[in-house]
């Protein structure tokens, strides 16, 4: 098992633009916690991740941007994401894997853009193989 996090209270003291300073830096989230629990043996190993990130504004004016169906909330909401990968070494050289990335499906951004923002994307699956030259 690993756990990593921060804490972090940001705020801009000093700018040519005086109407920023006590805001909020843009994308830094009070909290930010990644944990996972980790098998692994020989041959397999498996892993269950999850990331949990507090609210963000996205620019450091802390302010929405646009008006209506147009309009982009001045903060990211805080998220919670799980994600799962499997390993299998069928032989020396060869491997199967496969996982879920955002195995509960949350909608949630983490980017906003100057068109808008981007959606982290829905429940995926991936799986494969591997060959390694040796």
């Amino acid at each position: 098992m690993f756990a990593n996090g921060s804490l972090l209270d940001a705020e801009i003291s000093n700018s040519l633009n005086t109407s920023l300073i006590g805001n909020s830096t843009a994308f830094s989230p009070e909290h930010l916690l990644r944990t996972c629990l980790l098998f692994d043996s020989e041959k397999r190993n498996a892993a269950l991740t999850a990331t949990i990130v507090g609210e963000q504004y996205w620019q450091d004016s802390n302010l929405a941007r646009g008006s209506g169906a147009n309009e982009v909330a001045a903060k990211i909401s805080g998220y919670e994401v799980l994600d799962f990968s499997l390993e299998y070494e069928y032989r020396e050289q060869w491997s199967l894997y496969g996982g879920i990335n955002n195995m509960l499906n949350q909608d949630y951004y983490s980017r906003v853009r100057a068109d808008g923002i981007e959606p982290a994307q829905e429940r995926t699956f991936y799986m494969g193989f591997r060959f390694q030259i040796r």
